[in-house]
């Protein structure tokens, strides 16, 4: 009887923090904005040169 109630507030324990963890995910999305990293610029920094490599060939061809 003693191990079945041990069980029960286990599990019980775990959905609590499973939810609190779920919680503070959704409060730090909406409380903490992206960071600009170095990895953005870089991507930004790919997509731009290449928008301006196609319309330079653009206007050639």
């Amino acid at each position: 009887m003693n191990e079945k109630i041990s069980y029960e507030s286990k599990r019980e324990k775990k959905q609590e923090l499973e939810r609190l963890h779920r919680q503070n995910l959704k409060n730090r999305a909406i409380v903490e904005p992206h960071k600009f990293s170095f990895d953005d610029f870089i991507l930004l920094l790919i997509i731009t040169i290449s928008l301006f490599l196609f319309d330079i060939l653009g206007s050639i061809f």
